[in-house]
């Protein structure tokens, strides 16, 4: 048979236009769709909601780039990021004390340039959306200064030599730098008053900061070529130890996202093996009559490999659509969040990298899954037309099963970018899938040995043959049920314990204000105090600032690793105590005990970066004082809760040699605010740090999150409904011949009936155990490896599970399978 290209493109689509029509890829159509529309929503949008994030760690910044430097930043580096194209601001912070009367104030001082701001927020109490800072005798306060000092708008304050106009409440500062510990309430002036306020001497502990905005390629040339040129005093900033609320919740919210559609990705690639075995079953007899008419081998393989090129086309380009509609769903969700509420907000647009992952998600599942059974159309013998006992050989199953787990990896990695989720998943399930496999036909062989059979009813007698008849094919089955059912249930497990994990860590009253520097003899009075005003209060704190200086007798300033981490690069807060605080968990040696001298205990992260391990020797600098101590335990640190972490913390006989002070935490209902007016006066020394619009933040972020992992579970549950139809299906053909033979030798369509309800209960309830067992193994695995949570083991799901899935199993296949009760036989064995 001679065929030119072109003529079997065109024969090969007309048939697949006929197969769709006739419902035979109707399966395998579906579940290509959703397995590109769930990989487009996922790499779309992860991409943009990777981004969105960098654009909010470049607002906390205030800045795409920002050096620090104690001393004045040379003009000329001003110049060349001009000359590259990109836009500078400068900002001046120190500390000043500020008079009004007889009130006078500690104020954490801010001048800015006319450039300033160059990105993120800047708000005011008469203005949300400011575009500049104050004029020249101007100046700004946060409300809690406004408190302290006893001022009001109009009022004239005294800064160093000279007087300004308060003309504004600041209450939205994005860019707020400075040490979490050591702030204190904001005054911001014009960069050109400070000159006049003769504030800024020789000496003088000041922060001067050179912000920069603009291209990324231009960025990093103005990087290159500036870092040589740095001074000890001088380095570029990042967020890397701000923000680790949001960023750890949005990390695990991200994981679970990818997981939910790599599940998806599985599930329906599992339905297209099955359906894609069926559809080859089905074409056996076309193929051989083709070979009949001299076809060649080759002509029939390429004939059906065409239909799955354009199977992948046409799939790909619906579930590109579907899958970009999903993904603005869920970026219109979190926009708001990220934009405060915005009108116009959106998030950045994704690459065309994640448009690339997306589109390969069709041929490659069709490749792994669908590839295998289809090429065996090749392999039939003309002979078939007379002997229909006649099949191809197959593939060798583990090169099978190996092609489908390399495809899958393959994938799930590139559109995650996570190798230990692919891992545990891909690789994980597998092995935890075999060995089940080989156990569960151990107990269908138990079980046949042990049950009087003779003693059955007819109908559930029946039904456990057709179960054991064929242990292999049976297990499969029972596998394809399983693995949906174990899919779902990992799926509703992680989210059910991460939504908990976050509200744990946000509850409604979480903490929204942050004391710092209590003196010793205040801690009581003023715990009273804020008890007394109806607020909710956390126990103190001892801290107190200090730097590490050697490590196993290694000085720190002297080591090129050690110099570069930028907890050592800064004064740390240290704390300490006998109590283990809340949401630590001691991952190696022991905490304090009564008789423990000069110990430390260190958070596993930073242990991690700077290689410590338990018995190490570490030297701090605390006030002038040399303390020596050796490692005793390592924690872990939940970084991504509202209450205060530490990465040191001394033993008790440490903790009181030091100058200490305190710091606590209290949650401020909205309508009692005024009440914290009062306190603010009473303690004039006492550091406030309001946290409530970040708490407002993270909260309306993580709601919305929330809503996302709803949207991708509707996913889940899609795909798991196409791999229990694509199960039922696969053994429709088998069922309806032996059905017609019952019929013919006398047995009642309800003696067919109850046999099938007995079957697919028997196997629902298998399949349910199984599915228990393998997703507690895999959820524990990924608790421990990627979410970090502890895992709470459900043996509730042991009993209800198996008897839900045998429910809904014999509902869906006695559904399903209506054909094998009520076509007639003659019909059925006319055909054979």
């Amino acid at each position: 048979m001679k065929v030119n290209s072109i003529q079997l493109y065109l024969l090969s689509f007309r048939l697949l236009i006929a197969e769709i029509r006739a419902g035979k890829m109707t399966v395998i159509m579906l579940a290509l769709i959703l397995a590109v529309s769930s990989a487009t929503i996922i790499s779309v949008f992860s991409q943009r909601l990777d981004s969105a994030m960098l654009n909010k760690s470049s607002e906390l910044l205030g800045a795409d780039l920002r050096l620090l430097s104690r001393e004045k930043i040379s003009q000329d580096w001003y110049q060349q990021a001009q000359t590259l194209g990109l836009k500078t601001t400068t900002t001046l912070e120190f500390p000043s004390v500020v008079l009004l009367g007889d009130e006078m104030a500690l104020a954490a001082v801010k001048a800015v340039d006319k450039g300033y701001p160059l990105k993120g927020q800047l708000g005011s109490k008469q203005n949300s959306d400011l575009q500049h800072g104050p004029d020249i005798g101007k100046v700004w306060l946060e409300p809690r200064l406004l408190a302290l000092l006893n001022a009001q708008l109009g009022d004239v304050i005294e800064v160093g030599a000279i007087t300004l106009e308060i003309t504004a409440v600041v209450i939205n500062e994005s860019d707020r730098a400075g040490n979490f510990y050591s702030l204190s309430p904001r005054l911001m002036m014009n960069l050109q008053d400070v000159e006049a306020a003769k504030l800024v001497q020789p000496g003088s502990r000041v922060s001067w900061r050179m912000l920069v905005v603009g291209e990324a390629l231009s960025l990093e040339n103005l990087k290159q070529s500036l870092t040589p040129l740095l001074a000890s005093h001088q380095s570029f900033e990042s967020l890397t130890d701000n923000n680790q609320a949001l960023a750890a919740s949005l990390s695990k919210a991200r994981s679970y996202l990818s997981l939910a559609a790599m599940l998806a990705i599985i599930l329906a690639g599992i339905a297209i093996a099955m359906a894609a075995q069926d559809y080859a079953r089905q074409h056996f007899d076309s193929s051989a009559l083709l070979r009949t008419l001299g076809a060649s081998r080759r002509y029939v393989t390429r004939l059906y490999l065409y239909q799955l090129m354009f199977l992948a086309l046409f799939t790909s380009v619906i579930g590109l659509l579907l899958g970009y509609v999903g993904q603005e769903v869920l970026t219109q969700l979190l926009a708001s969040a990220f934009n405060k509420g915005a009108a116009d907000a959106s998030l950045p647009s994704a690459g065309y990298s994640a448009w690339f992952i997306a589109s390969l998600t069709a041929p490659v599942t069709l490749i792994g899954f669908a590839l295998p059974p289809l090429l065996r159309l090749g392999r039939v013998s003309p002979l078939r037309v007379l002997r229909r006992e006649l099949e191809p050989m197959a593939w060798n199953s583990w090169a099978i099963y190996g092609l489908g787990l390399a495809m899958m990896a393959l994938l799930n990695y590139w559109f995650s970018q996570n190798l230990t989720m692919t891992l545990i998943i891909i690789v994980g399930g597998f092995v935890i899938l075999l060995a089940l496999l080989f156990m569960l036909q151990l107990l269908l062989f138990g079980i046949d040995k042990l049950i009087p059979k003779a003693k059955l009813p007819m109908s559930l007698r029946f039904a456990w043959q057709q179960i054991n008849r064929d242990r292999y094919r049976t297990s499969i089955q029972i596998l394809a049920f399983s693995l949906t059912l174990m899919v779902m249930l990992i799926i509703a497990i992680v989210r059910n314990d991460l939504l908990q994990d976050w509200q744990k860590n946000l509850p409604e009253n979480s903490a929204n204000f942050f004391a710092m520097n209590i003196q010793s003899y205040q801690i009581d009075s003023y715990q009273k105090d804020l008890e007394n005003s109806g607020f909710t209060t956390s126990p103190a704190f001892p801290m107190v600032p200090g730097r590490l200086t050697v490590i196993n007798d290694v000085v720190v300033k002297d080591d090129a690793v050690y110099s570069k981490d930028p907890a050592l690069q800064r004064d740390l807060v240290l704390s300490g105590g006998s109590e283990l605080p809340i949401g630590n968990v001691i991952t190696d040696g022991s905490w304090f005990s009564e008789s423990s001298i000069a110990k430390v205990s260190i958070a596993e992260n930073l242990a991690q970066r700077l290689q410590l391990t338990v018995g190490d020797k570490l030297i701090f600098d605390v006030a002038g004082q040399e303390i020596t101590t050796h490692i005793s335990s390592l924690r872990k640190v939940d970084w991504g809760s509202m209450k205060p972490n530490f990465y040191v913390l001394f033993s008790a006989d440490l903790v009181h040699q030091l100058p200490l002070n305190y710091l606590t935490s209290f949650y401020v209902p909205e309508e009692k605010n005024h009440q914290l007016t009062q306190i603010i006066r009473d303690y004039p020394g006492i550091t406030l740090l309001d946290m409530s619009q970040v708490l407002i933040q993270i909260q309306s972020l993580l709601g919305q999150v929330t809503l996302a992992v709803e949207y991708l579970l509707i996913l889940v549950l899609l795909a798991g409904i196409l791999v229990l139809i694509a199960a039922l299906n696969s053994s429709l053909d088998d069922r309806l011949q032996q059905g017609a033979v019952l019929r013919t030798l006398g047995a009642k369509r309800q003696q067919l009936q109850l046999m099938q309800w007995f079957e697919f209960l028997l196997l629902g309830a298998l399949a349910g155990l199984i599915a228990v067992a393998g997703a507690e193994i895999i959820c524990w695995i990924l608790y421990q490896k990627l979410f970090e949570l502890e895992y709470p083991w459900h043996l509730s799901y042991w009993f209800w599970l198996p008897l839900g899935s045998a429910l809904l199993i014999g509902i869906l296949a006695n559904r399903n399978l209506i054909q094998v009760i009520k076509q007639p036989p003659l019909v059925i064995l006319r055909k054979l």
